[in-house]
C-alpha cells in the first residue's frame, strides 16, 4: 500500500497527501514504488491503468497512463492496518469498460453541495448530433447558435448548409470539454478530481461516497449509498 506526496500529476487528478493505492487494473496491490513500476511496465503505449485508491475510509479509482502521479511512500503499518479492515479485497477483479469523469463541485448551501459531471474521451452524440447533444447538456446559447447559422446557410444553399453543419460537428468535438467546463464555471462550480466508472449512474454513486452532501444538477439519480468495495468500482 503506498501513500502520495501530491505532485503536479496528482494534482491534475485532485489526489492530496493521504491518499493510499490499495488495487491496480482491479487487483490488490502491496508493495513499494519499484513494485509498481513492474508491475505498470507491461502496459502497452497509450493504454490506462485502473488505480484504486483509499481516502479515509472510502474507495475510488482514477485512469492513469502512468504510476508516477507524485512522489509515492510507503504507508505506516497503522494506516495498512485501518484498510486491511475495510474495503474488501478479497474478490477484486478487473473490470475493463472504465471511463474518466471530471467531478466539479460548488459551495454548500443548506448542507447540499450543487455538482455536475464532465465525461472525459469521445462523447459520439456531440459529434454526430450537435444540436441534441447540446439540448441534453443546456447549452442554450451554442444551441440557438447552431440553429441560426444552420438556417442561415440553407436558405442560400443545401450544399453551404451541410458544409456549415460538418464545420459545426468538428468544432464541437473539439471545444466540448472546453462548453461544459465553461458551464460549470458560470454555474459556480469548481473542478474538484478526477474519478473513474463505467457510467454516469456510477459515477455519481462514488463521488457521493466520497461527499454525501453532493447533490447533481441533473442526470441519472444516485441509487442508495452502499459501503464501498473495489470489486464494485475497481
Amino acid at each position: 500500500m503506498l501513500k502520495p506526496n501530491p505532485g503536479r500529476t496528482a494534482r491534475a487528478f485532485g489526489l492530496r497527501g493521504g491518499d493510499v493505492l490499495i488495487g491496480l487494473d482491479g487487483a490488490p496491490f502491496r508493495g513499494t514504488p519499484d513494485v509498481l513500476a513492474v508491475r505498470m511496465a507491461p502496459a502497452a503505449p497509450g493504454r490506462e491503468v485502473a488505480l484504486t485508491l483509499w481516502r479515509d475510509g472510502r474507495v475510488f479509482s482514477v485512469l492513469a497512463p502512468r504510476p508516477d502521479l507524485g512522489h509515492w511512500a510507503v504507508a505506516s503499518s497503522e494506516l495498512c492496518s485501518r484498510i486491511g479492515t475495510e474495503p474488501d479485497l478479497a474478490e477484486a477483479a478487473e473490470r475493463p469498460g472504465l471511463r474518466s469523469w471530471e467531478l466539479w463541485c460548488g459551495p454548500a448551501r443548506n448542507s447540499q453541495r450543487p455538482a455536475d459531471l464532465l465525461a472525459l474521451g469521445e462523447d459520439w452524440l456531440a459529434v454526430a448530433l450537435p444540436p441534441l447533444w447540446m439540448l441534453n447538456r443546456r447549452l442554450w446559447t451554442p444551441f440557438v447558435a447552431v440553429v441560426l447559422a444552420c438556417l442561415a446557410t440553407a436558405l442560400v444553399s443545401p450544399f453551404l448548409a451541410l458544409l456549415a453543419y460538418g464545420l459545426v460537428m468538428l468544432c464541437t468535438r473539439r471545444a466540448r470539454l472546453t462548453l461544459l467546463r465553461g458551464q460549470a464555471t458560470t454555474a459556480g462550480l469548481g473542478f474538484w478530481m478526477v474519478i473513474a466508472a463505467h457510467d454516469e449512474r456510477e459515477a455519481q454513486n462514488v463521488a457521493q461516497r466520497l461527499d454525501p452532501a453532493l447533490c447533481f444538477r441533473w442526470g441519472a439519480k444516485p441509487v442508495a449509498v452502499q459501503a464501498p468495495s473495489l470489486a464494485e468500482i475497481g
